[in-house]
């Protein structure tokens, strides 16, 4: 593939992953308007990350078998289109059960998407830096548009209150530009042909086959224990805000916007220190780091003291904090998820993608619930403390993975 030809495949990726943070980052909008919109409780609303994220799972388990027949191109294509569709409807339905509705659709798409990304990626990067370099640019991208179209339903819930849900039309608009644009991106799936003429059975037997390597067992470990980190805060932010600051909904949204913000800023910026530091080092900063900054937002916050608030200046200090985790949090998932797909052969990257999506979206899943009952039992402050463990039992993973990439998984 020449070199025009890998920018168009880039770009027409950078694209795509954009379009669909658009869709996934809506979860913790979805969660504190359930709460207000559809008077949800809060075990409810912490249970909508499942409809999500467990339709993912169960998707992984089927999805890496067609969509090797399918073909990466074609699959990007037709769930960007199904998407559009899927926009303009839901500020007609406007309905609890249509949130539900919209989360499945997006999760059965998003397994086709991400598999096909990621593997695209191994199909256009011939080298590890490449491909970690081009995952971590990737991943900032997607937290980027994410604070795009959480920005963009903050500002129809501000001015528009009872008719927010028309903030998927334009994201509808973006989808349907990603789709059109990949039908003139060329992109060459020839280094697949070898799977696609492999039995369902066998793949699936590969997935198994993947535990059978020390390294994917660590790594499966991290991803969900650093999952239930990150989604456990990502996806109740707005609600933290809100129900332990008092801070208005619109207003919490757009503080809450800080932390896809950070995590994208931190990943293109993490695209170049990879160069000069190590990705150990990287990873201990990022988790001592972010363990400080969770532990002094709760301690330094004062219930209620963002009642007041009318716009993004005027919410206590103290709100800012949370959000700059992010930051430091950027490089760990994509670099966790390039090492392990460098160190595998390519033909077998469906495979591994799909155990990844399966380990990743239960972790999700656990993470919102496990918050959710925490908020309601507990209140949000201990809530969001109790994300201080998994950084702590992270640290004392670096080292193990470390020795166990190093030798070779596949």
């Amino acid at each position: 593939m020449n070199r025009h030809n890998t920018f168009m495949v880039k770009t027409a990726l950078l694209i795509n992953y954009a379009v669909f943070s658009m869709f996934l980052n809506l979860l913790s909008i979805f969660i504190m308007q359930s709460i207000t919109v559809y008077h949800a409780s809060a075990i409810s609303a912490g249970a909508l990350e499942s409809y999500q994220n467990l339709t993912q799972a169960a998707m992984a388990f089927i999805a890496f078998s067609f969509l090797l027949k399918l073909g990466y191109k074609r699959a990007m294509i037709i769930t960007l289109f199904i998407m559009t569709i899927v926009c303009f409807f839901m500020p007609i339905l406007n309905t609890y059960w249509a949130v539900k509705m919209f989360l499945v659709i997006v999760g059965i798409s998003f397994v086709l998407v991400k598999i096909s990304i990621y593997a695209s990626v191994g199909i256009i990067c011939n080298t590890e830096n490449a491909h970690v370099r081009f995952i971590v640019l990737l991943e900032g991208c997607y937290m980027i548009a994410g604070v795009i179209s959480m920005w963009i339903f903050s500002e129809f819930i501000r001015y528009a209150p009872e008719h927010w849900m028309f903030g998927f039309w334009v994201l509808g608009i973006f989808s349907l530009l990603g789709g059109l644009f990949w039908l003139i991106v060329p992109l060459d799936e020839s280094a697949i042909q070898k799977a696609k003429s492999e039995s369902f059975l066998f793949q699936l037997k590969e997935i198994g086959g993947l535990f059978k390597r020390h390294a994917v067992i660590m790594f499966a470990v991290m991803i969900f224990i650093y999952e239930l980190l990150e989604q456990g805060i990502g996806t109740w932010l707005p609600t933290f805000y809100n129900y332990t600051l008092s801070i208005p909904n619109y207003v919490s949204i757009q503080i809450a916007i800080l932390l896809p913000l950070c995590f994208g800023l931190g990943r293109i910026c993490s695209s170049f220190v990879l160069k000069k530091l190590s990705w150990q080092l990287m990873f201990f900063i990022g988790f001592i780091a972010s363990g400080i900054l969770i532990f002094c937002s709760v301690h330094f916050s004062v219930l209620g003291s963002g009642k007041n608030a009318t716009g993004f200046f005027d919410v206590p200090k103290i709100a800012y904090l949370l959000p700059l985790m992010g930051f430091f949090l950027a490089p760990i998932y994509p670099a966790l998820c390039s090492l392990i797909l460098s160190h595998t052969p390519k033909e077998k990257h469906v495979t591994l993608m799909s155990l990844i999506l399966i380990v990743t979206t239960v972790a999700c899943s656990a993470a919102s619930r496990y918050i959710g009952i925490m908020f309601e039992l507990v209140g949000g402050n201990l809530a969001i403390e109790s994300t201080i463990i998994p950084i702590i039992v992270l640290i004392f993973l670096i080292v193990p993975y470390s020795r166990l990439i190093s030798k070779k998984v596949a």
